[in-house]
């Protein structure tokens, strides 16, 4: 049963953290994107890593507090069977068509490369530009695989659960997943509800986080390659070279 403390953090996470990343933390990083500031996108990305470990880090000093098993987290391996040979299908196709997508991206000339530059809408201010936010990027992207994931699907599910059960606790983590991306605008929080959607249709489905965990840095990784691809300043070489 969730503790007083348990249900601080959840509040946190679910209306706390939303709020100030919307009305403060990212009129912030705009104003300073929007400048020109050349290191403002890393240290968005930096910024962005650290709030996430450090929300991980007061799950586990909770979990560790109170001696309690990861099993309530989902961390334990997958069960197998068709679910989870559907989510390796799902999570090699996913990586394939990203990459094949920034290999695209990499070979088209530059008037190709401007044509398709709006139709990474609302991600294309916090997608990167150089090799360094590149790095970071990367950075960002398994740590909100492995982080986004123990945090919604895991904690929230688990201190939810009580009070309405499994299914309605899994329902209000993916609203709750959709909400922390207000700040992107409707269509960023309806991209990232049904992406959380299929990440919490893994979990139960295989009883593990590592497979959503997967699936969700993968996608991450190849939405910022293929940024990286469609977005890189002019004299920035490209991380997949033409053959």
């Amino acid at each position: 049963m969730p503790t007083p403390a348990d249900l601080v953090l959840l509040t946190i996470i679910l209306v706390g953290y939303p709020l100030w990343d919307y009305y403060v933390s990212w009129p912030r990083s705009k104003a300073r994107l929007e400048s020109g500031d050349p290191g403002a996108r890393a240290q968005l990305y930096r910024g962005a890593i650290l709030v996430q470990w450090s929300a991980v880090a007061l799950v586990v000093a909770l979990w560790s507090l109170h001696l309690r098993m990861p099993e309530l987290l989902w961390l334990q391996p997958p069960m197998r069977g068709w679910p989870f040979n559907t989510a390796v299908v799902v999570t090699v196709l996913a990586a394939t068509l990203m990459i094949g997508q920034a290999i695209a991206a990499a070979r088209a000339s530059d008037d190709v490369r401007a044509a398709l530059r709006p139709r990474l809408g609302y991600a294309i201010p916090i997608l990167p530009r150089t090799r360094v936010e590149r790095r970071w990027f990367m950075a960002l992207s398994v740590t909100a695989g492995i982080c986004e994931e123990l945090i919604y699907r895991g904690f929230v599910v688990w201190a939810l659960e009580p009070w309405f059960g499994l299914w309605v606790a899994a329902v209000l983590s993916v609203l709750g997943f959709g909400a922390a991306h207000a700040y992107l605008g409707r269509q960023g929080v309806l991209r990232a509800t049904l992406a959380a959607v299929v990440f919490a249709g893994s979990v139960l489905a295989l009883g593990s986080l590592y497979p959503a965990m997967i699936l969700h840095a993968v996608i991450d990784i190849g939405a910022g390659l293929l940024g990286y691809e469609l977005l890189r300043e002019p004299d920035t070489v490209s991380v997949i070279q033409p053959v």
